[in-house]
């Protein structure tokens, strides 16, 4: 199991291993019945406000560094 399945479990859900029914006392921890954990999609959710503040930030970056390097060529 690599990262990147981990990442992909969390956001697209995964399914519950039901119990071996080897151990007599076994009581499950999840009481809804359902047979997977929901997915939590952090990935979708959070893709357009990234790039809403990538493009701004990357502006203001190479203004910053064209205005250094202009600077340097006036030196």
């Amino acid at each position: 199991m690599t990262s990147a399945d981990i990442t992909q479990y969390l956001e697209k859900g995964h399914r519950i291993r039901p119990p071996s029914g080897r151990a007599k006392r076994y009581q499950p921890r999840i009481r809804s019945g359902r047979l997977y954990v929901p997915g939590r999609q952090f990935h979708s959710w959070t893709k357009p406000d990234a790039m809403r503040a990538a493009v701004p930030a990357a502006r203001k970056g190479i203004t910053d560094w064209l205005e250094e390097l202009a600077e340097l060529d006036d030196a």
